[in-house]
This record gives C-alpha cells, structure tokens and sequence, in this order.
C-alpha cells in the first residue's frame, strides 16, 4: 500500500490507480508560519503542517498537491478534523454499484471524487456536490522533479 499511499514521484502517482492520483499546481507559502500549499487558480490553500517533510518547505517553490480520489469525504462527515472544502460543480458521473465516481470542475480541469453513489442520486449534472478533502491524505510533489517531497 505504501507505493499507492505514498508514491515516490508523480509517474507512480499517477500510474497506480483508477481514476489516477488528482493534481494540482500549487506554491508553498508561509502565512504566520504555517506551511501552506496556494493553488492560485482555483482558491485553494492547502495547510501542510502535518505533512511528513523529507526536504524542507520553501517558500515560492512550486509544487503539485495530490490526492487519491476517495480521499473525499461527505460534508457530513466527522471522520477527520483537518480536511479543506471542495465544493465545485459536476461535469459528470458514472455509477458502478455501491460507489460513483464524480468529475468535478475546476478552472481548466476536472478532478476526480469517488463517492457513495446514493449521494449522486440528489445531485444533476452541473449541481454543485459539498465535499471535504482529508489533509492528512495528501501528498506533495516538486513540481518540476515530480519527485515526493
């Protein structure tokens, strides 16, 4: 599990699995101290104070933030008390028994949620789906090594 939960480099990120590992272009920052991952286009800011360092966060560096698309949880959920909200509409969905997988918009791109299809079914195409991303799940790339940091 430790090659899909925590790749090396965004090659294995995003080989391993189906739908692949979600990415996005991100700068790190340090408001107040805190060491934050800034996706500009799309509003983000990802707190990476739990993240486990293997280089020390520089300030400016560009970087990818990725995530595994059942790393969504509903918004109803009190499963994790560090996770960000990611309320965007849906481009699309496909259920496969107990589960869906729902394409959310972004500014140039769409994202991937696996979730409960139940879910999908009070939900129309172009709606927008609350959900929380787990923080604790994510994982930090160089942006131009593709190599975990």
């Amino acid at each position: 599990m430790i090659i899909y939960d925590r790749p090396e480099n965004m090659f294995v990120a995003s080989f391993i699995g189906t739908p692949s590992m979600n990415m996005l272009d991100c700068e790190i920052s340090k408001p107040n101290g805190s060491v934050v991952a800034v996706d500009r286009v799309n509003a983000f800011a990802f707190d990476l104070d739990g993240y486990k360092w293997r280089q020390p966060a520089e300030v400016g560096r560009k970087v990818k933030v990725g995530f595994r698309p059942e790393h969504f949880l509903t918004t109803g959920d009190a499963s994790s008390s560090r996770r960000i909200p990611i309320e965007r509409p849906i481009e699309y969905f496909e259920k496969s028994g107990p589960d869906a997988v729902a394409l959310l918009s972004l500014q140039g791109q769409a994202i991937a949620a696996r979730v409960d299809a139940r879910i999908l079914d009070r939900y129309r195409r172009g709606e927008t789906l609350p959900l929380a991303l787990s923080l604790d799940k994510i994982n930090v790339f160089d942006a131009e090594t593709g190599r975990r940091l």
